[in-house]
């Protein structure tokens, strides 16, 4: 549910308003298609929190609630790191510092790898430790 659930959210909402704001300049469809896509790639940067608590779940069932902590410290270096100072290398542990740039130019898919990576990893290892 985590992982389906965060991409219909972001495909939805990326579609939306790629079909409004081409139907404001006359290009529903293409703009559409854009910001499906600009959405779409966010996905795996949602689905490294559902990672983290998986392998939580797996490891310590009782602290799961603690899981919550990620997002919210990813939300805070990112909206917060570059005005309190932080060194790049940690901002850089938040997974919304690595989403490529999709709109006005080339899209680097690198970033967008190892993070799926990172993510399988943390989902097996929760439901090895699970189990």
């Amino acid at each position: 549910m985590a992982l389906g659930g965060s991409a219909v959210v972001l495909a939805s909402g990326g579609l939306a308003a790629g079909i409004a704001h081409g139907l404001r300049i006359g290009d529903p469809f293409g703009q559409g298609g854009r910001m499906l896509g600009a959405a779409l790639v966010q996905a795996p940067t949602t689905w490294t929190p559902a990672g983290i608590a998986m392998l939580l779940f797996g490891l310590l069932p009782r602290l799961t609630a603690l899981a919550w902590a990620a997002p919210v410290a990813f939300v805070l270096l990112g909206q917060l790191g570059e005005l309190l100072q932080l060194d790049d290398w940690v901002r850089s542990l938040s997974p919304f510092a690595h989403v490529p740039r999709t709109l006005g130019g080339p899209m680097d898919l690198g970033p967008l790898l190892w993070l799926g990576i990172v993510t399988a990893v943390l989902l097996l290892a929760g439901m090895a430790t699970f189990q």
